[in-house]
């Protein structure tokens, strides 16, 4: 891995921590804002574990459907 990307990784990491904090330590959240901070720490996660993925498997997602 690229010192690029794990540099990217270690923001991804980051941001996720930042995102689990606030959904974690929050008391006045609503049900669909606590949603919106869950689904932008999946968006994290999946950015993340596509770093670590080959070309190939990267480029079977681009295919059209």
């Amino acid at each position: 891995m690229t010192t690029k990307e794990e540099t990217i990784r270690k923001v991804l990491e980051r941001r996720m921590s930042v995102i689990e904090d606030h959904i974690l330590n929050s008391t006045t959240q609503t049900p669909m804002n606590k949603a919106y901070y869950q689904g932008k720490r999946d968006g994290y996660l999946q950015a993340y574990d596509l770093i670590g993925e080959t070309l190939e498997s990267i480029q079977i997602e681009l295919c059209p459907v």
